[in-house]
């Protein structure tokens, strides 16, 4: 996250309240995140795959290459119900989910506001759940499945900026204006 033109950041920083920050955010300022995830990638199988973990956030998909009909796509949030998707032959279907919480932090990172951009999400902050993913029906002879999943488990945060003797909260300043929370 950094608001140099032309450097080379995935998002940007202070994009919707840079010019009205107290202290003022500077151009030599970035903050680099960090996302740490599992991940599980099981190519081709014919058989039901699980995956069971803990996380904030999940992005699951599944591809049903080949077979004899439609498989299903089930996952769960512990104490939650089971949602099933079913998925035809030569569709693919991805499903995102979880908590906001690590979507919330990105987006304070980009107005550098909303409670502190450098509070890093671990696994016992809120949202955090174990979730279960698998298929059914994709053991027939010519079944064929592609199943994915990335649970996003952790953001941590640091001050990258560039700034000789400056960085996002400055010692002397209160850094409770309308940017440092």
């Amino acid at each position: 996250y950094c608001n140099l033109t032309g450097q080379d950041c995935d998002y940007s920083l202070g994009s919707v309240d840079a010019f009205s920050c107290s202290p003022a955010l500077q151009t030599c300022h970035a903050v680099r995140g960090r996302r740490v995830s599992s991940v599980a990638r099981v190519n081709e199988t014919n058989g039901n795959p699980t995956f069971v973990q803990s996380g904030h956030r999940y992005r699951f998909g599944v591809a049903n290459c080949s077979g004899n009909g439609d498989l299903l796509m089930r996952r769960r949030a512990a104490g939650g119900s089971t949602i099933d998707t079913p998925v035809p032959v030569g569709h693919m279907e991805i499903r995102v989910g979880g908590t906001a919480t690590i979507d919330a932090r990105a987006t304070a990172i980009s107005n550098v506001a909303f409670g502190g951009w450098d509070n890093d999400i671990n696994s016992s902050d809120s949202g955090w759940k174990q979730y279960t993913f698998w298929l059914d029906d994709n053991t027939a002879t010519n079944d064929r499945a592609i199943f994915c999943v990335d649970l996003q488990q952790q953001l941590q945060m640091t001050d990258i900026s560039s700034c000789f003797g400056s960085d996002l909260c400055p010692a002397g300043h209160s850094c409770t204006g309308s940017c440092y929370d």
